[in-house]
């Protein structure tokens, strides 16, 4: 990809990424925070229901959005903050609706 590279063409690149363990999207899960992009470095921060989810999950998200935004040439930085509680309700009656099963 050539010229500048905004917070927009990240987002295109994260927003359909799929939850491994609920058929939803990070967006739709209202999973998405910050997006900053700093020289050549994103720093994306994912909001997790909880912080003390388990560590595999923390690194298979990182995982899936490094892979989506490596064409794009940036470094990656991935920061986690916790939902607030009527972001927590609703990702778990989302997670109970659309549960796959386990990772």
């Amino acid at each position: 990809m050539s010229g500048k590279i905004t917070k927009e063409d990240v987002y295109k690149r994260i927003e359909k990424i799929e939850h491994p363990e609920i058929s939803k999207t990070l967006k739709e899960l209202g999973m998405i925070g910050e997006i900053k992009i700093e020289d050549n470095k994103a720093t994306i921060n994912i909001i997790l229901p909880m912080l003390s989810v388990p560590v595999i999950l923390k690194e298979i998200l990182i995982n899936l959005i490094e892979k989506s935004i490596k064409e794009l040439g940036l470094e990656l930085k991935v920061e986690f903050s916790e939902m607030d509680i009527e972001r927590r309700a609703k990702f778990f009656e989302m997670s109970k609706a659309y549960w796959k099963g386990t990772i």
